[in-house]
């Protein structure tokens, strides 16, 4: 009697204790994320061959060993001007920047200082040329930069307070607000979903370490890996500073050969995603934005993953890994900055509401949905007849005012180029002609479609191997053998399926197929298995309700094999 009596107090106190020790680490999380933001900055550009660590000794009654650190300059990137770095370094009154071997080195005669209170940062820029401070060891060349070799001790002495200011800049932010919502909201829903969490935590770790792993292959893995990076990068730098998408008027990037941007007249809430949270963590951290991109996806995929756990089926879960697990292709696609890793990730969660609806109102679930299909990469357009078809199956008309009240918000994006054409009074096409190279141009005006690409054999194996395991700018290539485990893979999945779900799989496949036809017959579109992955989407999201999930983890040995042995080429090369 006396244990039973106790026991619901016990329980109390427990929940208590966990509540406890969740808002400590709640706390310190903010705490920390709230003193990198508002640390002082100094901030130095500089262009040449440069070793990007340098050492930096902080003045207190002269300089010593002791009161030095290394830090290390990222390289920022601009379409159409050379590369520059970036050192940014805590505040100090006065400290000597020592550069590290032999090289030449250019300054771009500026000093910025960057403090921040509140919403407002505040950027003083001084004036930064060495012929007016302190220097050792540099000598000037006839290009004007300055030349040094390790033996002489290179480096220059920066007073801060004796530097000319040349300008002060105010911009406001909401990232402070972001760090403290952010981690609060973030443990309220883990909290929410514990129960989720303790019955599936061996797919939850399974997750996180492929996160994990993709996490370490997209730090390490050089700029520009991946077919088009630069260009994603560079188009969607824009939503670093803006919340709207780009006009067709607005001084945005266009790829000198095509012509386009990736967010002028496209879907692009995959670039809103990646480039706001990529923006929030540049803010804490200054890093190489191809970097933050990249660790933005991988953020943005696991909370996905964790919002299907809580208002999905457990198997459109098990979608999320085994994607991961079966297919290299997905897994290379995340380590790179895209708008295919996310559109692929988010229409099967879109989609897995709709297919397996769990403690999510209809009524907010279709809406969700089809606002997330309407707004992933052109090719994954092809899941929303796919969308409805669920609907219609599951429901009928019941939820018909939901189905075009989501179809209507998620066009916002189709309207809103509409508009912006008949103001701009260009459109779409004109835009694209106006910036792309000759030869597209010749192309689009003559509207000619190769029609041998349709029995062009390579076009199809191109597809094919790229679909599975084809990395790089379709260079790397695996030996036979893994393709003859991929096709054996796709079988087995296909063969899972009733006939019902074989034909809607192939119809999805055979729409995919000739979207990426019609691309490379009109413009030269290079085929890419990746404009295939819609495909994969509805095949996985099938075939996860009807195999025994765990034995299909075995795949995740060639995947792992396939992918390490690409970053084993790099890591080899650049060595």
């Amino acid at each position: 009697m006396l244990s039973g009596f106790h026991h619901p107090a016990s329980h109390s106190l427990a929940g208590l204790r966990h509540i406890c020790v969740s808002a400590a680490v709640t706390g310190f999380v903010i705490l920390n994320l709230l003193a990198s933001y508002y640390s002082p900055q100094v901030r130095i550009l500089l262009t040449g061959s440069v070793r990007q660590t340098f050492q930096v000794y902080l003045f207190d009654n002269g300089y010593t060993e002791t009161n030095s650190q290394y830090y290390t300059a990222h390289t920022v990137r601009d379409p159409g001007a050379p590369d520059t770095l970036e050192l940014t370094l805590p505040i100090h009154e006065r400290f000597r920047l020592d550069f590290l071997g032999d090289g030449t080195v250019a300054f771009l005669g500026r000093l910025m200082i960057v403090t921040r209170t509140g919403l407002r940062q505040v950027s003083a820029t001084y004036r930064f040329d060495p012929a007016f401070l302190t220097t050792h060891g540099l000598r000037r060349t006839s290009q004007g930069a300055l030349a040094f070799v390790a033996a002489d001790d290179p480096y220059v002495d920066v007073p801060l307070r004796a530097l000319p200011l040349e300008s002060v800049s105010t911009a406001y932010s909401l990232c402070p607000v972001l760090y403290v919502l952010g981690p609060i909201l973030f443990a309220l829903f883990l909290y929410r979903i514990r129960r989720d969490l303790a019955a599936h935590r061996f797919l939850v770790l399974g997750m996180l370490c492929v996160c994990i792993f993709l996490s370490f292959l997209a730090l390490t893995l050089p700029y520009n890996h991946g077919p088009d990076e630069e260009s994603h990068i560079f188009s969607g730098q824009w939503y670093l500073t803006h919340l709207a998408p780009p006009s067709i008027a607005s001084p945005v990037f266009y790829d000198a050969y095509w012509g386009w941007n990736y967010l002028v007249g496209s879907p692009d809430l995959t670039y809103w995603l990646t480039f706001k949270l990529a923006h929030s963590i540049e803010m804490l951290r200054p890093m190489d934005l191809y970097r933050a991109a990249r660790i933005a996806q991988i953020v943005v995929l696991f909370g996905a993953f964790l919002l299907v756990l809580r208002f999905t089926r457990v198997h459109v879960a098990w979608a999320f890994l085994l994607s991961a697990v079966l297919v290299p292709q997905i897994v290379y696609t995340v380590t790179y900055v895209n708008g295919d890793a996310l559109s692929y990730f988010l229409s099967i969660a879109a989609l897995g509401i709709l297919l397996a609806p769990k403690d999510l109102d209809s009524r907010v679930a279709i809406p969700v949905s089809l606002f997330v299909l309407c707004n992933t990469k052109t090719n994954y357009l092809v899941l929303l007849p796919v969308a409805l078809y669920i609907l219609y199956r599951q429901y009928g008309f019941k939820y018909w005012p939901y189905v075009v009240g989501g179809l209507a918000i998620g066009s916002y994006r189709r309207v809103f180029t509409l508009l912006d054409e008949h103001l701009v009074g260009r459109s779409f096409l004109q835009n694209e002609l106006l910036h792309c190279s000759a030869p597209v141009r010749d192309r689009l005006l003559s509207g000619r479609l190769d029609y041998a690409t349709i029995i062009t054999p390579a076009f199809y194996e191109t597809s094919l191997k790229s679909l599975y395991a084809k990395f790089g700018y379709m260079t790397f290539s695996l030996p036979w053998y893994f393709y003859v485990v991929g096709a054996s893979l796709a079988i087995l999945l296909i063969l899972a399926n009733d006939r019902r779900e074989r034909i809607l799989i192939a119809v999805v496949f055979v729409m995919n197929l000739g979207m990426s036809e019609y691309f490379s017959m009109s413009i030269f579109y290079e085929p890419q298995g990746r404009y295939l992955f819609p495909t994969v989407v509805v095949l996985v999201l099938m075939s996860v309700r009807r195999i025994p999930v765990l034995k299909y983890l075995w795949y995740a040995i060639p995947t792992a094999f396939a992918v390490t042995a690409f970053w084993l080429r790099y890591l080899g090369s650049a060595s």
